[in-house]
């Protein structure tokens, strides 16, 4: 299989971990020691802060945020605009600000 990554990002950091089928759109951010799974989009303008760790499969919106230290579970989506705050389960559906859980897979 090809490992295919597609980074447009504007600022990437030191000790960060991309997985394979990655999305970076344009203008997002990614900050020291963060970790990526594999089968990831960032849609434009994504900002993750340092030492976060993002599970495969999932999906983040027009301008989502994370802020230090987080941690956001496989098959997640984030909603355009939310600014996860906290660790989030795999399976969910997070929107807003702070963004909180609105669906979940189990």
């Amino acid at each position: 299989m090809r490992k295919c990554e597609v980074i447009f990002a504007r600022a990437l950091t030191t000790n960060i971990r991309i997985g394979r089928y990655v999305i970076l759109n344009l203008a997002c951010t990614v900050e020291h020691e963060t970790e990526i799974g594999d089968c990831y989009s960032f849609m434009p303008t994504c900002n993750i802060s340092r030492e976060v760790k993002i599970g495969p499969a999932s999906f983040w919106g027009t301008g989502a945020k994370v802020i230090d230290r987080c941690s956001v579970g496989d098959h997640s989506t984030i909603g355009a605009g939310a600014v996860v705050i906290g660790d989030l389960p795999p399976g969910v559906t997070a929107a807003g600000v702070p963004a909180k859980t609105i669906k979940s897979d189990s």
